[in-house]
């Protein structure tokens, strides 16, 4: 079922939402479900999986969401598996980040192949020539839609990514 969003109020396809000029009687509150809050996070297709060896952070969040086939990985840096951050070479952060980001695919039943977005972070944009290069070795034809920000992260990171992917068909 396709859910359309305004506000606070879902409305399905067959119940389209209203016109703009009566959404003032549209309400703020969030529905209620068995007298809780309703939040999609605890929809029945929303999961969190994690293996052994997924790294994990300290930081509140999840290493990914998944929802029905889509797989949105939280952003993935260099560190162990217990979040600690592993300081580097731009090369040697980058690959980590990436080796990272394969990790967490494999527990939500992915991989890099079926990576269709991707956002970056690079500390120096001198680096560029090299992240570059080290993107098309992770990522070659046809690549996902991708994004990069440069002189976006702290001291303590040269690089950064977070990616969108689809489950791999069984």
């Amino acid at each position: 079922m396709l859910l359309f969003f305004v506000g606070f109020s879902a409305f399905s396809v067959a119940d389209p939402p209203p016109r703009l000029s009566s959404m003032a009687s549209v309400s703020a509150e969030p529905a209620e479900v068995t007298g809780l809050p309703f939040s999609f996070m605890n929809h029945p297709i929303v999961s969190y999986p994690r293996l052994p060896g997924t790294p994990v952070s300290n930081l509140p969040f999840s290493p990914c969401v998944v929802v029905g086939d889509l797989i949105f990985v939280s952003g993935q840096a260099s560190v162990d598996l217990e979040g600690k951050i592993i300081a580097d070479t731009f090369e040697g952060e980058f690959r980590r980040s990436v080796e990272n980001v394969q990790r967490v695919l494999e527990a939500a039943g992915s991989d890099l192949a079926h990576v269709v977005q991707t956002r970056n972070f690079v500390r120096d944009a001198e680096d560029l020539p090299l992240y570059n290069q080290l993107y098309r070795e992770f990522f070659p034809e046809p690549r996902p839609a991708r994004t990069t920000i440069t002189n976006c992260l702290p001291p303590t990171l040269r690089y950064e990514i977070e990616v969108v992917a689809v489950r791999r068909v069984s």
